[in-house]
């Protein structure tokens, strides 16, 4: 299978044959009409995902990967400064964090030495989760069940007993409950795993998975319109389960995402980097938050900036996270994964801030009345000093100061303790 990698809003070129470095022109040609065919069913158009030109291919703000049965195109966030394993890692961390998957150390551990594509880091993840669980001993529920044996066993079906076996008392119509893998929570896996068989392409997944098909061999292959993961409750005897239920809900549910054509099967998994930039530090500011006696909401309070002439509440705000102490909304918090530099002609930053920003900050700022308000941006290696704090704007009207915060993702490690200073400040 051919790979080939960029970052987000790079190009790569289009010529009559690929190379390491160049996609060939009936692969730009299939890859366009992949995309055109996924977008939509994953909330997107296709032209926010790659613009597509005669000579070159340009990616734009959605992260992942799109593979075909031919060919894999990899994107990758850009941040400065890291080769594309670290990137891959870092992104592979993110959505760990947002997903809510309980891993003590990250993925620096095991992901890390994989020079593989992000899909086959995500393969690579789920599988080992799912050969843990198959050490420990797969889950076992009781399963009713009917027969018709020589002896009695379980109670008795009274009413086929005396219908079929009336004149023929040699046979016992028996119900009886059976302890079995064959469980709901283990057939949303097997699910996942014959998906896994088809898009796997390392050695070492391909091993895994043989050895993963014995372990499953007793479970039944059901329809995925049949279960659904909401309705597989994770009490105590499942809790051991969770992420490998995550991993693979989230392996499953590029199903819909699936496209065919001619001679072509494709599956994406995709991610707008705005969202999951936005979902990643709401995840960690509610953490960050409680430590210091505080509340991070996300998305809400829902307030309504006017109106209208019958009194009805209109414009409704959608804040990304609010940080409230007590009853009082102490600052709100807007995300943007956006690159932000210092002009070389002004030396100021506030000609790279978008002004629909700035408006949409000082509707929060009367909306909610906030101590702090606070525009977050991931931190470039161009912009001179340390993440941070970077500058402030007064607004109008004798509010909070518009503050301007970059946050270093290279080491996200460190970005539960540049949180802290953001929201301690």
């Amino acid at each position: 299978m051919r790979h080939y990698s960029i970052q987000e809003w790079d190009k790569i070129a289009i010529s009559d044959r690929s190379s390491g470095h160049s996609l060939s022109r009936a692969d730009s040609e299939v890859l366009e009409r992949l995309v055109e065919e996924i977008a939509p069913q994953a909330g997107l158009q296709g032209r926010n995902i790659l613009q597509c030109g005669y000579s070159h291919l340009t990616a734009q703000q959605v992260v992942g990967v799109v593979q075909t049965s031919e060919f894999a195109l990899e994107i990758l966030p850009k941040i400065g400064g890291q080769d594309a394993r670290d990137l891959r890692k870092n992104l592979v961390h993110m959505l760990i964090v947002t997903t809510g998957l309980d891993v003590a150390e990250g993925p620096g551990t095991t992901l890390s030495a994989q020079n593989t594509d992000l899909l086959e880091c995500v393969i690579g993840f789920l599988l080992r989760e799912m050969a843990a669980l198959v050490r420990q001993g797969l889950a076992t529920g009781y399963i009713g069940y009917s027969d018709d044996l020589a002896m009695l066993r379980g109670s008795l079906n009274v009413s086929r007993q005396f219908t079929k076996f009336a004149v023929n008392p040699s046979r016992v119509s028996c119900q009886f409950d059976e302890l079995s893998k064959d469980i709901p929570i283990n057939q949303f896996l097997k699910l996942a795993l014959v998906k896994l068989k088809r898009l796997a392409c390392s050695f070492e997944n391909k091993k895994l998975l043989v050895q993963l098909e014995h372990a499953f061999a007793d479970v039944s292959l059901v329809d995925r319109r049949a279960i659904r993961p909401g309705s597989i409750e994770l009490d105590r005897r499942f809790l051991h389960y969770s992420n490998a239920l995550k991993l693979a809900q989230l392996v499953l549910d590029s199903c819909y995402q699936t496209t065919s054509f001619g001679n072509y099967a494709g599956m994406s998994l995709l991610f707008e980097m705005n969202t999951l930039f936005e979902a990643y530090v709401a995840k960690l500011a509610h953490s960050v938050a409680a430590t210091i006696g505080r509340r991070a909401k996300t998305q809400s309070p829902h307030r309504y900036l006017a109106r209208d002439a019958q009194g009805l509440p209109a414009f409704k705000m959608i804040p990304d996270i609010t940080v409230w102490e007590g009853e009082r909304c102490d600052m709100v918090i807007d995300t943007k994964w956006k690159v932000i530099q210092t002009s070389s002609f002004s030396g100021s930053i506030a000609s790279n801030i978008a002004s629909s920003d700035v408006y949409q900050m000082l509707a929060y700022s009367e909306g909610y009345q906030p101590r702090r308000l606070v525009l977050l941006y991931p931190h470039d290696e161009k912009l001179e000093g340390a993440p941070g704090l970077r500058t402030s704007f007064n607004l109008p009207g004798g509010g909070a100061a518009l503050e301007i915060w970059t946050l270093d993702v290279n080491q996200l490690n460190l970005v539960p303790q540049q949180l802290r200073r953001l929201i301690e400040n």
